[in-house]
């Protein structure tokens, strides 16, 4: 099982330096084609006595996004779902840290909601790359 502190720098050695870092949160930044970007947020965040990591990313804002159109995204599944905070939709996914058994598990949903999100970005915010 590894620790925050294991994840960080995997997550480092792997998606290399962060754009931002708190220590309780980092960012990590992926590129795709036509040099769009998508900024990905990892925090630490307790629940009760267990300690949970989540991926956010920025995917538009509130008025982009007709509500129940996000209801229904999320109902269809995927590795991630939409959460909107402060006038903004996030692609996220969260999973106990005690759960990482191997750091594909943090991996591959941090790829998935990037390009997912980058996917939704351009098709609601009018191919703008924002986040």
């Amino acid at each position: 099982m590894a620790t925050w502190d294991e994840l960080r720098t995997h997550a480092e050695e792997t998606f290399g330096p962060f754009s931002l870092d708190t220590g309780a949160m980092f960012a990590v930044d992926l590129s795709y084609a036509e040099g769009r970007t998508q900024k990905v947020f990892a925090r630490r965040i307790r629940a009760g006595k267990r300690e949970f990591f989540e991926l956010r990313t920025l995917v538009c804002r509130q008025v982009e996004l007709d509500p129940i159109d996000a209801l229904g995204r999320n109902a269809k599944g995927g590795v991630g779902f939409l959460g909107l905070e402060d006038g903004m939709y996030f692609l996220m996914h969260r999973l106990p840290l005690g759960s990482l058994l191997s750091f594909e598990l943090f991996d591959r949903p941090l790829r998935a909601i990037a390009a997912d999100a980058d996917a939704l970005e351009q098709a609601f915010s009018a191919g703008n790359d924002m986040f």
